[in-house]
């Protein structure tokens, strides 16, 4: 059986955002009809912005992971933003997908998936060492201090002291 968090984590969300991308910008070009301009443009350019962005994600991820790695967090933050506004001008009373259907679901879908993969690069690599620029967690345990007299460090220990038996 699969599991959700399974199917929904990795490369699978990026992909579940392509394809909702995909599915937003081809049913807001099929709405436009070539008069692709304003709020259709907006809704047409939302979606192959991000399907672009999250394969260029995936391709990252495949051929250069350090990169992917660095990167991923303001990718899925661009994302946020970017499908927050194209939620927003597409789903509002006036909008091109003021009307339930594959449009309405794709945005929304995209948007929530959008968040979920902005979650999951923010707990994976930890907002502190974003902030600091560190790749390694900065909430280390002190380790002992090194001792100063480099004498102390290199003597030899003490023979113990005699027992009954050799006295």
């Amino acid at each position: 059986m699969v599991d959700a968090r399974d199917l929904l984590s990795g490369t699978n969300l990026k992909l579940f955002v392509a394809f909702a991308a995909l599915v937003e910008f081809s049913t807001a070009s099929d709405v436009c009809r070539g008069q692709c301009s304003g709020k259709y443009g907006f809704s047409v350019a939302v979606g192959v912005v991000s399907f672009c962005f999250a394969i260029l994600q995936m391709l990252l991820l495949s051929m250069k992971p350090d990169l992917a790695e660095k990167v991923e967090i303001f990718n899925a933050l661009f994302h946020t933003i970017w499908w927050a506004a194209g939620a927003w001008v597409n789903t509002q009373p006036e909008g091109i997908f003021s009307s339930v259907g594959n449009g309405y679901f794709a945005t929304w879908a995209a948007l929530i998936l959008s968040v979920m993969w902005f979650w999951e690069a923010l707990c994976l690599r930890g907002w502190h060492t974003i902030v600091q620029g560190k790749e390694e967690a900065t909430l280390k345990p002190k380790s002992a201090p090194e001792p100063q007299n480099d004498k102390l460090a290199t003597e030899e220990p003490m023979a113990s002291s005699p027992t009954m038996e050799e006295v």
